[in-house]
């Protein structure tokens, strides 16, 4: 009698798990993968934006700010409205910190906006935040020491020859 008591028991913690698994198993759905968004050609299109550079550093306490530079040659998402390359926009600002005024691990970003007038606001809005933070230290750059060149946009979703 024990032993079969004992049989059951090892049968119930071998089984119920097995029904476990293989019930959650059925039960489960595919997981999702995220999709890269990469635009064609057909989806891009050339404008003029206005931009403007920040940048800073953990280990500093000076924040870097551009003039707004207007650009007759970005491209556009057409969906999305988003700047292309924007990443090579902000490493242009990155090499001119570390080659110019020799500053190195600075954090870089690109604000940009079709509209002349939305482009100033926004700088003018992180203009007033940093001078605000009295822990900061502002540094303005010129348009004459530091201007953003256009990048141009290639369709990297096509193969070469094609």
């Amino acid at each position: 009698m024990k032993g079969m008591k004992n049989i059951l028991l090892l049968l119930a913690l071998v089984a119920v798990p097995m029904a476990l698994q293989a019930r959650s198993a059925k039960g489960e759905r595919k997981e999702k993968t995220a999709k890269v968004y990469t635009p064609r050609a057909s989806k891009v299109k050339a404008a003029t934006a206005s931009l403007f550079g920040y940048a800073m550093s953990l280990s500093d306490s000076t924040v870097y700010l551009t003039d707004i530079q207007r650009l007759d040659s970005v491209y556009l998402d057409k969906k999305s409205g988003f700047l292309m390359d924007r990443q090579l926009y902000s490493m242009q600002l990155q090499a001119y910190l570390e080659d110019s005024l020799h500053l190195e691990n600075m954090t870089t970003a690109v604000f940009f906006h079709k509209k002349p007038k939305k482009a100033e606001k926004k700088h003018a809005k992180v203009e007033k935040h940093n001078r605000q933070d009295g822990t900061l230290k502002f540094k303005r750059i010129s348009a004459d020491d530091f201007h953003f060149y256009a990048e141009r946009w290639i369709d990297t979703s096509v193969p070469v020859g094609q």
